[in-house]
């Protein structure tokens, strides 16, 4: 049988081990604490950085998602994209966002309700041309949606043609804007050409 010395002598041995783990931890943390230098405020740098949207497919850093899909039925069926729960700051944030990206802003047309307004973007012939409706609530005195339009380059002539009178108060020359020496006309429903 293991006498009661020997016992003694191991459980403190034991204690003694544990004691020197304990303590050892303790002071490895607390160095580690030490020597790594802290960051104040000040050291801190911020960098404003465009955040990019990985659901918009249209490549434009609107700030909501555009499927694929959405602006495919835009192009090719005109159907509106409405989103809901715009924030305030929107038509300025995108409306920078689009001019930094090559858009110009050809005109906007404002509503009677204080609010609502109707951005008219154009790039080139051959891109999409743009139109985004903002919805302003009168009662809530915020914006309720908006609906965006991608028109396709086949038409761009006719949605120009179409919404001429909302260009009236800005320098939009259409026949230059599609790069047309003549009288742009539109042929078809939707269809504009080059009449020279």
């Amino acid at each position: 049988m293991i006498s009661n010395k020997l016992l003694k002598k191991v459980f403190i041995f034991a204690f003694i081990l544990l004691l020197i783990t304990v303590l050892t931890i303790v002071f490895l943390n607390l160095f580690l604490k030490v020597s790594k230098p802290e960051t104040t405020e000040k050291d801190k740098v911020s960098i404003s950085v465009p955040v990019l949207n990985p659901l918009d497919k249209s490549n434009n850093n609107f700030p909501f998602p555009l499927s694929q899909e959405q602006i495919d039925q835009s192009l090719m069926q005109n159907q509106e994209i409405v989103i809901s729960s715009v924030k305030t700051n929107w038509p300025d944030e995108i409306n920078d966002s689009l001019l930094k990206n090559g858009w110009k802003l050809i005109s906007l047309s404002r509503a009677n309700d204080g609010g609502s307004v109707i951005y008219y973007y154009f790039k080139t012939k051959n891109t999409p041309a743009l139109s985004i409706n903002y919805h302003w609530d009168m009662f809530k005195g915020q914006f309720q949606s908006l609906s965006l339009n991608f028109i396709h380059p086949a038409k761009i002539g006719a949605w120009l043609i179409n919404n001429k009178p909302h260009f009236e108060n800005t320098d939009v020359d259409i026949e230059s804007l599609m790069e047309c020496l003549g009288i742009l006309y539109e042929t078809s429903p939707g269809i504009s050409e080059c009449i020279k």
